[in-house]
């Protein structure tokens, strides 16, 4: 398990240089939508080599509690706290009407 202390994971807004990532992700996240029927809160583990998106895992519950969870740091790089985050799910939900 050695290797696994170099690793960690990374959260943040795909930069607008990276048109092949974007590309791929919006694909990946279109497709794993509509075959789980995926809505608001969920999170998908992937690996990018470069040239091709590698999914792990999809997770459809994600942890959303503590300020050190996965969730909260993917929303803390959109620049969002954890009550304006889930104020922002609840708000759409409710926009939708479903």
């Amino acid at each position: 398990y050695s290797h696994k202390e170099h690793c960690a994971a990374s959260y943040g807004i795909v930069p607008e240089s990276e048109k092949l990532l974007r590309a791929e992700l919006e694909k990946t996240v279109s497709t794993l939508r509509h075959v789980f029927s995926l809505e608001n809160i969920w999170r998908a583990d992937v690996i990018w080599d470069g040239t091709r998106l590698y999914v792990l895992e999809v997770n459809t519950l994600p942890y959303l509690g503590g300020p050190l969870g996965v969730m909260a740091t993917s929303f803390r790089a959109l620049g969002l706290d954890h009550h304006q985050f889930l104020t922002a799910v609840i708000r759409e939900r409710l926009q939708r009407g479903t």
